[in-house]
């Protein structure tokens, strides 16, 4: 959009992001991206591209024709973890399965997108995101220097910038039973997640002191009703 060029977004879902920081902030991130020109075109999918040398346009699966000189597909990931097939190890869709110190096997330990470290509850979780791969980079090294069982405690933090705005997702936004939101405005969000009375996880526009904050609630397990702002922002 900077280099003046004219975007549309197809998009499956109803609105775009939601999986990722939930559907109330997903919206007002959604009406972020049409207020700086994006095209957005939810719930349709993509059934064809056609063109002859180069592509032409993109085809929906409700049989709009949108003409185009270039595509950009994102489709997500799936970790290479064939060339394990055979070695013992445990790997699933998830990806190589890892307890908490990142030990995956006997003298194998793991780290990065392809893993899936396994949480307190004993669910694997594979992380996307280059904060946790130096995160469990820096366990599995003081593990084997030390032959202890350290663990990664910091929550889980990823961002993006997007129209000249910080996007800042911190923890678990999923399987919330409670939210409070502090702020609506599109410059300065904040929607905060719980579940058990426990603060989980946040999406954060533009506060990047909160977002620390966030990080280290969310690793201690902290009660939300210890947190102020949240117990001031019931409604």
């Amino acid at each position: 959009r900077r280099l003046g060029v004219d975007v549309t977004v197809v998009e499956l879902e109803p609105v775009p992001l939601t999986r990722s920081v939930g559907d109330d902030a997903a919206a007002v991130l959604a009406d972020i991206a049409r207020a700086d020109g994006v095209h957005l075109l939810c719930g349709r999918a993509v059934a064809e591209l056609r063109g002859t040398t180069t592509v032409e346009s993109v085809v929906l699966d409700d049989g709009t024709e949108l003409p185009c000189d270039a595509v950009v597909v994102g489709v997500g990931a799936v970790p290479a973890t064939e060339w394990l097939a055979g070695s013992g190890l445990e790997v699933t869709r998830a990806g190589l399965i890892c307890d908490a110190t990142g030990r995956a096997g006997d003298h194998v330990w793991g780290v990065g997108d392809v893993c899936a470290w396994t949480d307190d509850a004993g669910t694997p979780h594979r992380h996307e995101h280059w904060t946790s791969a130096a995160e469990q980079a820096k366990v599995v090294a003081h593990n084997l220097a030390c032959d202890d069982k350290r663990t990664v405690t910091a929550a889980t933090y990823v961002w993006s910038d997007q129209f000249g705005r910080r996007i800042d997702i911190v923890g678990d936004i999923t399987g919330h039973d409670d939210l409070r939101v502090l702020s609506r405005n599109p410059d300065d969000l904040a929607y905060l997640y719980a579940r058990d009375g426990l603060l989980t996880g946040a999406c954060l526009i533009g506060q990047p002191r909160l977002m620390v904050r966030c990080r280290q609630w969310i690793a201690a397990r902290t009660p939300v009703a210890d947190l102020e702002l949240w117990v001031s922002s019931a409604p």
